[in-house]
């Protein structure tokens, strides 16, 4: 009896001992291990567009149902498989995992064997865009979509990237047609609204989704989160303009039904596009949703093109350039925004603005109130000459705009002026009477021994009255008392190498004549009169603009650059110097150690835009103060 209970005792012990190396060996899988904070977050936030593999979500929901094999052996059955299960599964989890194995189907399994896509895999993109919409919009799972879940954010991509390439022909560019789409478990009949969008589609020559381009050259990319596609609208070249100019905009989808027509086989929806510039958010289900926006892309797109980075010497030296002269805004007229005009300086072009307004732009006040424009002309032409053109095309743009003149936020137009673009702004800002031409002859514009076709001729050259829908300027490195590179050699060289036309040439010699009968110097009534004339130090009438003061009510500002430290008065930027920038009837004055070109230093940039917020603050106060001084 006794050796039998010691048998029973030496059985039960050895299959103890069994069980606890079983036990053991389980438990010697599981544990932790400091991997550090990196390694760890790169392990918590895999997905499918990291790398060749899928969340840690769409993982637990194969593991669920026990598909972890049968998604890598057959992945188009189990897709199937977990389709159906949508239809009754209510747990939200499933629909985001659908989404995403149908992505990683399209973008890493329907392949051919040169690696290229195949045609039906915009089905699987296309349904992983209708899973991820009904992730974060339908209400008949248990729970809502949680925002503050990684999988949110990473639903919201899924969506805008899978439709994005859903919609992308074999030359990869968007195709926008409305019409029924298969999908691997049905189809899907989707409508197309483009009335949001300002630019017609039969004036587009492709549209380009902004998710595929990099982009270089500036120094941030405004991108702004949200639900859509962001894409650019390019347009076609015409006789007028040999240059393809674009537009930003952002297509988003919504379906109809829930998801449990997918039984049915047969979704309906819409596609709606929709402009950043003028609409941040929409309505999606009774949700207010941020528009996917990518303005950057657009910008630096535009800006592609060997022909806009030629128009600075071509401009000034023969006059002709790939764009004509004229005013060019970002986007479509908004009567409710107020426009801000650029103007570039000698031998630039509007490229050079572009580091600045691409900043502000991000600014989303500034983007919501302003309207961002450029003024394009050939610089080699004397200063006169191009003020009047350029206030003859800021004049027609607003009667043509609004020629019952009932628009307040046009009429409280801002100018920005860099080096001779600011004496051009000047010069829509400021009554001269007949000062420049006291100073010049020593005489009244009445006193002067003329023909009635000579004092028509002077007075058009030299008398300006301020326009009344410019209300504030802005002065970046203006050569007000002229530029001392602009000597009698650099004058007599650029003469010879500057190109006028023959109209240009022509009003010359007449006004030299008109100008000998006033008895001014032959010295300044010279036939080749150019830019570079104008901004001498020695020219009297560029003297005597820089005392004249702004009109009244205009608001003015200076931003001065200056190389190196010390008295100001001693300082230049290298091409101008402090003293000729500075006037005393400006509100305000900042200095930037910069050299002359500092348009995109980002202290000019953000100087500018404290302006624009004051103009626009003032615009709703106007009795408010806005005198200030900064350095």
């Amino acid at each position: 009896m006794k050796g039998e209970w010691m048998r029973n005792l030496e059985r039960l012990s050895l299959y103890l001992a069994v069980l606890l190396v079983l036990v053991l060996g389980g438990c010697a899988a599981i544990g932790t291990k400091d991997v550090g904070f990196r390694k760890a977050y790169e392990q918590i936030n895999a997905n499918a567009f990291l790398d060749e593999q899928y969340s840690a979500t769409s993982k637990n929901v194969l593991q669920r149902y026990n598909m972890g094999l049968y998604f890598e052996e057959d992945p188009l059955k189990c897709l199937n498989e977990l389709h159906k299960r949508a239809i009754t599964d209510n747990r939200r989890d499933l629909l985001f995992a659908l989404a995403e194995l149908n992505y990683f189907t399209a973008k890493y399994t329907l392949r051919d064997l040169d690696d290229s896509p195949l045609p039906e895999n915009r089905q699987y993109y296309l349904a992983a865009a209708v899973y991820a919409y009904f992730y974060l919009f339908n209400d008949t799972r248990n729970k809502p979509a949680n925002p503050f879940n990684r999988r949110y954010r990473l639903a919201c991509d899924l969506y805008n990237i899978a439709l994005a390439e859903a919609l992308t022909n074999d030359k990869g560019n968007l195709v926008f047609e409305a019409g029924v789409r298969k999908l691997p478990f049905g189809s899907i009949d989707l409508s197309l609204k483009a009335q949001n969008f300002p630019v017609k589609l039969d004036q587009i020559s492709k549209i380009v989704a902004a998710d595929r381009l990099d982009i270089y050259g500036l120094s941030r990319r405004n991108r702004d989160a949200g639900l859509g596609v962001p894409f650019i609208a390019v347009g076609k070249k015409t006789a007028e303009l040999p240059i393809k100019l674009s537009s930003p905009g952002t297509l988003l989808m919504r379906i109809a039904r829930d998801v449990q027509s997918f039984e049915s086989g047969t979704l309906t929806g819409s596609m709606a596009l929709y402009a950043p510039f003028d609409r941040t958010r929409v309505e999606v289900h009774g949700k207010s949703v941020p528009l996917e926006s990518d303005l950057s892309a657009q910008l630096a797109y535009n800006l592609n093109q060997p022909d806009l980075w030629t128009l600075d010497i071509t401009g000034f030296f023969t006059g002709k350039g790939a764009l004509p002269t004229g005013l060019y805004f970002l986007k479509p007229y908004n009567p409710a925004q107020i426009p801000v005009i650029f103007v570039h300086g000698t031998a630039s072009s509007p490229v050079w603005w572009v580091e600045m307004v691409n900043t502000l732009i991000s600014d989303p006040i500034l983007r919501k109130h302003c309207m961002f424009g450029f003024y394009f002309y050939d610089s080699g032409k004397a200063i006169n000459l191009s003020a009047r053109q350029f206030r003859k095309a800021l004049a027609e743009k607003v009667e043509e705009l609004d020629p019952e003149i009932r628009n307040k936020a046009l009429r409280n137009m801002v100018i920005i002026g860099h080096s001779q673009g600011g004496l051009l702004t000047k010069l829509t800002a400021t009554d001269t009477n007949d000062k420049i031409v006291r100073k010049v002859t020593g005489k009244g514009l009445k006193k002067l021994d003329l023909t009635p076709e000579q004092r028509e001729l002077i007075q058009k050259r030299a008398v300006f009255d301020a326009l009344p829908f410019v209300k504030r300027v802005v002065f970046i490195s203006t050569p007000h008392r002229g530029s001392f590179l602009a000597g009698d050699w650099v004058r007599n060289l650029v003469r010879r190498l500057v190109y006028l036309p023959v109209d240009i040439v022509k009003q010359t010699v007449i006004l030299s004549k008109a100008l000998a009968a006033a008895e001014v110097p032959e010295e300044w009534r010279s036939e080749g009169r150019t830019s570079i004339d104008s901004m001498s130090p020695k020219n009297p009438a560029l003297l005597a603009l820089a005392e004249i003061p702004l009109a009244p009510g205009v608001k003015g500002h200076s931003i001065i650059a200056v190389q190196g430290e010390g008295d100001l008065n001693e300082l230049n930027d290298g091409v101008v110097e402090y003293k000729s920038a500075h006037v005393d009837y400006v509100d305000s004055e900042f200095i930037v150690q910069s050299g002359h070109s500092c348009q995109g230093h980002p202290l000019t940039i953000e100087e500018v835009r404290r302006i624009l917020l004051l103009h626009l603050d003032t615009t709703k106060k106007p009795h408010a103060n806005t005198s200030s001084r900064g350095q």
